[in-house]
């Protein structure tokens, strides 16, 4: 079974990973909620949800960086650090905003 999905139909999340959004557990929770709108829209099967939390690492977990867990995000979504970018403008439909500002779009 192939993890992760598609390349074609992972959605853009933007997120500033050096503020409160790139917080470990924000990051996790910014991704579950694209791949559940993602399946909500069924785009993708809704166990993908399932499968994307049974990757992530257990808390306490050894020799497990936070490297590793954006490693394993982006196998579902297009991660897209916005922490040194200049505002620019978007042009895809956004199809979710986040709390704390982060926002899910879905690319062509």
């Amino acid at each position: 079974m192939e993890h992760g999905i598609p390349e074609a139909l992972r959605p853009r999340l933007e997120l500033d990973l050096s503020g409160p959004d790139g917080n470990v557990f924000a990051v996790i929770a910014a991704v579950r909620n694209a791949i559940r709108q993602l399946a909500r829209l069924d785009v993708v099967a809704k166990e993908k949800e399932a499968e994307f939390l049974a990757r992530m690492p257990k808390i306490g977990e050894t020799g497990v960086t936070y490297q590793d867990v954006l490693a394993i995000c982006r196998e579902y979504v297009n991660l897209i650090d916005t922490s040194d970018e200049e505002e620019e403008e978007i042009t895809d439909p956004v199809v979710e905003e986040l709390p704390g500002g982060g926002k899910v779009y879905q690319e062509e």
